[in-house]
């Protein structure tokens, strides 16, 4: 018998004995426990409770609980985040139901079976065709499973696990890559002062592009994941402004710029994050977060955008401050 069928026979007798009710109209309205505890460390896993209400409300047998699992859940509970939407056990049922009418469904759920069992069986190339299958559904093209068969043949026969071969591979092709650093999101420059902001563009020829940001801003940290990690966005910067960032909630103390003439500073603040609101309200009438502005070397405004999650939009917008 396989071993999915097992599983699911377990399950349903744990079901079927447990003396504790499951309330349908109440179960799939609950948000996993995850939800309740510190959201940073994942990925996320579902409670024994939470995974029966599934199958028994949720019309979800244990390879789709098991599919939703770990990575996956924890994108799920990433996109609500940033759409501000509750996760709830219903959402996660709506997820698997969309999924499920997608065309490359059947062969994702082949391989996610095929790669639980694979992950103890003993390599044995006999059954190569059989078994890549699980490759296949991870992505690899004829090139790649070819490239990794090969491999498998360099090692001792009956020695490693898929498992243990596919993790053998994967570190071989990280020690052939060479070495690079990536950008999760755009880099600016701190924000000091708007004489060195214009210094900067008229070193560099190009207008600068300001960013107003909050450590405790969520739209700011939004804008950071789904529009300032956009490869296209990222080389638009880097390739038409010189770009600097402050914080208005920065606590750091403020120092003041050395005056080249000796003479004392023009102002003092209390921390860095006043000096920032500060020039933000003097010289552009607001101190909402996040707050993007495009200017010349002269100082004069070319453009002003708030808060907004289309990258297209964002690239409509540094368009209107290219030179």
């Amino acid at each position: 018998m396989p071993k999915t069928h097992i599983l699911q026979i377990l399950l349903l007798l744990a079901l079927l004995t447990s003396c504790k009710p499951i309330d349908c109209s109440k179960a799939l309205q609950q948000s996993p426990a995850f939800t309740k505890q510190e959201m940073s460390i994942m990925p996320y896993h579902l409670t024994a409770d939470e995974r029966s209400a599934l199958w028994a409300c949720g019309r979800m047998d244990t390879v789709e609980i098991a599919m939703l699992d770990g990575a996956t859940l924890s994108m799920i509970a990433l996109n609500c985040m940033i759409d501000e939407k509750p996760l709830t056990l219903q959402t996660l049922v709506e997820h698997i139901d969309r999924f499920k009418k997608e065309p490359e469904y059947p062969r994702f759920r082949e391989g996610f079976i095929r790669s639980r069992e694979l992950k103890s069986k003993i390599v044995d190339l006999a059954d190569w065709d059989e078994d890549k299958v699980v490759f296949e559904a991870m992505g690899m093209n004829p090139e790649a499973l070819n490239a990794m068969k090969l491999f498998l043949m360099t090692l001792k026969p009956g020695a490693f696990t898929y498992f243990e071969a596919y993790n053998l591979y994967a570190q071989k092709l990280a020690a052939e890559q060479p070495p690079k650093v990536e950008r999760f999101k755009y880099d600016f420059a701190p924000l000091e002062d708007l004489d060195a902001v214009l210094k900067a563009a008229k070193a560099a020829d190009k207008n600068a592009l300001l960013f107003f940001n909050g450590y405790t801003a969520a739209n700011c940290r939004k804008m950071e994941s789904l529009v300032l990690s956009d490869s296209t966005v990222m080389a638009m910067i880097d390739a038409h402004f010189v770009a600097f960032e402050g914080y208005a909630d920065d606590t750091q103390p403020y120092i003041a710029a050395d005056e080249s003439d000796g003479s004392a500073p023009k102002q003092t603040f209390s921390h860095k994050g006043a000096q920032i609101m500060d020039l933000q309200q003097q010289k552009f009438g607001t101190t909402t977060s996040p707050l993007f502005v495009i200017i010349d070397a002269n100082g004069k405004e070319l453009a002003r955008a708030g808060y907004m999650r289309e990258v297209q939009d964002f690239v409509a917008f540094l368009k209107k401050g290219m030179r």
